[in-house]
C-alpha cells in the first residue's frame, strides 16, 4: 500500500491517492486511535480536493451519526 499511496500522490492523481487512503481509513482497528488516522481522513480531504471533488473533500470531515 505505501508505494501506491505514495505514486499516487507524487504524479497528482488525486483518484489514486484517495482511494489509497481510503483502503488505510477501511482498517479501524489500527487507526481508531493513533495520531495517523486524522492524517489519513487529512490525505482523503486533500485527495478528493485534488481530483476536483470539493463535496467529498467536505464530507470528509462531516459529522456522522
Amino acid at each position: 500500500m505505501e508505494n501506491s499511496l505514495h505514486s499516487g500522490c507524487m504524479t497528482h492523481n488525486g483518484s489514486a491517492a484517495a482511494a489509497e487512503f481510503q483502503k488505510f481509513l477501511d482498517h479501524r482497528g489500527i487507526v481508531l486511535n493513533f495520531l495517523l488516522g486524522a492524517l489519513a481522513h487529512l490525505g482523503l480531504a486533500r485527495a478528493y480536493a485534488l481530483s476536483g471533488d470539493a463535496a467529498k473533500a467536505h464530507g470528509v470531515f462531516a459529522c456522522k451519526p
